[in-house]
């Protein structure tokens, strides 16, 4: 190896190694909920006004700049050069990207970014090594239950604000995979009288599909301690929810509905699925 492709590799390594900040920075960013900032200002901010936003201490103002610079490289903020100041003023404005991180549009992905994110899921990600040396048998079927002794579903039930963001954050492309299933895939549901939507989580995406199509009896299944809180029933009274668990039974109708499940539920018996 010569030097140029030395340097070419260790440069690989490092930005390899250094990646996780960029979705770190991503975090934070929706966790101060800087793009709502940006976009309640009305235009372009400068970092003092930012900063005073959201209620930074000057004290830690210039590491709301670094913070700043990270979410410049990665895209995710865009950088306006204020011409009429000397020296020229630097303001943040909002890329496509972090308008779909607004609290006040339908197709707001904070809290997928939030839930991807969160430390449970995360520390699984140290244990990774670990779960793959483990004999078969050991009693660990994933890097999660390795980390924290249960399955992820274990883990839901016992950490209620846990389930409430994996919810959550499961629902947030809801209204736009709702709304393209039922422009562009419409003709499927001809004839089908029964839905089921298994993993269906707080019912976003069988609410649209119960809202269109009347006729229809959707229903949602999911875990009890993620039904229970589910009572809306729909405007038309076609919607309801069943506490089940899908490795052991689904409830019967023309169609099963699958959305971030498929991955779960792989091994079952489904006859008539639509898979998004």
């Amino acid at each position: 190896m010569n030097d140029e492709e030395a340097i070419k590799a260790h440069s690989y390594l490092w930005n390899l190694t250094f990646n996780f900040m960029s979705s770190m920075s991503l975090k934070c960013a929706v966790e101060l909920r800087i793009p709502d900032a940006i976009h309640g200002h009305g235009c372009p901010m400068t970092l003092p006004e930012l900063a005073s936003a959201l209620s930074i201490p000057d004290a830690r103002i210039p590491f709301l700049g670094r913070l700043m610079r990270v979410l410049v490289h990665t895209g995710l903020i865009a950088v306006e050069e204020d011409e009429r100041t000397f020296p020229k003023e630097t303001r943040y404005a909002l890329t496509p990207a972090s308008r779909h991180l607004l609290s006040c549009t339908p197709l707001n992905l904070s809290p997928l970014v939030l839930f991807v994110l969160h430390p449970a899921l995360v520390e699984s990600f140290h244990c990774l090594s670990e779960w793959l040396q483990c004999p078969p048998g050991s009693g660990s079927a994933s890097p999660f239950a390795t980390s924290h002794g249960m399955s992820l579903w274990g883990y839901t039930r016992q950490d209620p604000r846990f389930c409430h963001a994996m919810q959550e954050g499961l629902a947030t492309d809801a209204p736009w995979v709702g709304k393209m299933m039922l422009e562009k895939c419409k003709g499927v549901f001809d004839g089908v009288m029964t839905l089921v939507d298994v993993g269906g989580g707080t019912g976003e995406l069988s609410r649209m599909v119960a809202d269109e199509f009347p006729e229809m009896e959707c229903i949602v299944m999911d875990l009890p301690h993620v039904v229970s809180e589910s009572t809306t029933c729909g405007k038309n009274g076609n919607l309801r929810f069943v506490a089940g668990d899908m490795f052991e039974a689904v409830p019967a109708a023309d169609m099963v509905l699958l959305k971030w499940i498929l991955h779960d539920c792989i091994l079952c018996a489904i006859s008539n699925v639509i898979v998004i």
